[in-house]
């Protein structure tokens, strides 16, 4: 296990899969969040994919500096709303993984 979490870079994947009806709906709030998102302080990127298997399928990649700006980010009122926002847009609950970067000095 690696004990540096807090002094290293923080990557969030969340996957949020659309209902049929709703996916350019979903679409557009999820496009709508990047601008912001990559203002805020801490963030190293923000960027949004959709999967090649699944159109009603996106993935959120965020990169932050630490997971303090993660936990910042996603405990603002905004991203609070933000995802009251989606939740009835999707076919099933919002999914996060998150990930520390390993370095050499980690091994």
């Amino acid at each position: 296990m690696i004990d540096n979490e807090k002094n290293s870079l923080f990557r969030v994947l969340a996957v949020l899969e659309a209902k049929d009806e709703s996916r350019q709906h979903l679409l557009n709030i999820l496009l709508s969040l990047l601008k912001p998102a990559r203002e805020e302080e801490g963030n190293i990127s923000y960027d949004l994919y959709c999967s090649t298997l699944n159109p009603n399928e996106f993935l959120l990649d965020e990169l932050w500096y630490t997971k303090g700006d993660f936990v910042r980010h996603y405990e603002s009122p905004k991203s609070y709303i933000d995802r009251e926002r989606v939740n009835s847009l999707m076919n099933r609950p919002l999914h996060i993984s998150t990930y520390i970067e390993i370095n050499e000095s980690d091994i």
